[in-house]
């Protein structure tokens, strides 16, 4: 299977090598390469499953429900999904969501991949108490890393090493959301807010929790090839000196060690240096300031 974006063509689907005869079924960005190697990916379905290259296959059933199957026709992923109607359609919309939906007058939807974020948040992808952005393992290894982004019990951003010993955390009922817009102004609910540099429109963006633990957003102008400008977020959260040290329980008895010194750790001469002196402030609560830096 494979489909694209049909009035930009920004986004296409499909397939995606992840290893010698390894696919994962993905979303990456069309340009510059127009094809799946080397590409940007946005997001994956099964990054901890590949899938085998021969007669592997994605499957909208009558029921409603997609499905990956592997050549042995074992069940992979799924959207656990299911619809009365008749006619069901998968597409893409135009900031590279992926939606399973009826197509009949009410146009329900099913099922979004928006809904379930892999290490990378789009423009107008709205980031909630259930998402979670989880790191690669490494640059050349998409499954699941060691670090973890959600909202937390105090309604705010943390940021855990997500090791061996570490599953889920319990969410309760407050209401959490974050988002990026199209122009890149970056917004939550714990009133963290910022910029990047290139502020503006026609560029392709994306808040990438990379595998090292630092938080990037990376951008490319339409049609552009090669490195792409990269902008840190470096945050001085008040409360990890507070919390230094603090390990946390979620329901399942297990330990929660939070990365202790914000998002990736700085010497104070590199968040300097970085951050220009701390010439600019871009957001500010009562857990701390954020600084614009470029690394």
């Amino acid at each position: 299977m494979s489909c694209s974006h049909k009035k930009n063509g920004m986004f296409s689907a499909g397939f995606y090598a992840v290893g010698q005869n390894a696919y994962s079924f993905a979303v990456w960005f069309s340009e510059p390469y127009g094809q799946t190697r080397n590409a940007t990916v946005v997001w994956m379905a099964n990054r901890d499953q590949p899938v085998n290259g021969k007669d592997s296959k994605i499957s909208l059933l009558r029921n409603g429900n997609l499905a990956l199957n592997d050549v042995d026709e074992s069940l992979v992923w799924y959207t656990n999904t299911a619809s009365l109607s008749s006619s069901v359609r998968l597409f893409f919309d135009n900031t590279g969501n992926l939606l399973l939906h009826e197509t009949q007058a009410t146009g329900v939807v099913l099922w979004q991949s928006f809904d379930f974020p892999t290490d990378t948040l789009l423009p107008q992808q709205v980031f909630t108490r259930h998402s979670k952005l989880v790191s690669s393992r490494s640059e050349t290894n998409m499954s699941s890393g060691f670090y973890a982004l959600f909202f937390d019990n105090d309604n705010i951003f943390r940021l855990l090493y997500d090791g061996p010993e570490v599953s889920g955390l319990y969410w309760p009922d407050p209401c959490r959301v974050a988002v990026m817009d199209t122009l890149d102004n970056f917004s939550s609910s714990d009133d963290l807010h910022f910029l990047t540099s290139d502020y503006g429109t026609l560029i392709q963006r994306r808040l990438v929790l990379d595998h090292d633990g630092n938080i990037r957003v990376y951008s490319q102008r339409h049609g552009g090839v090669g490195g792409l400008e990269v902008f840190c977020i470096f945050v001085i959260w008040f409360f990890l000196v507070r919390t230094r040290g603090q390990k946390y329980s979620g329901v399942d008895g297990r330990v929660y060690n939070l990365a202790m010194s914000g998002f990736r750790k700085f010497s104070y001469s590199q968040l300097k240096q970085a951050t220009k002196g701390f010439s600019q402030e871009i957001g500010r609560d009562a857990g701390g300031v954020v600084y614009k830096g470029v690394c």
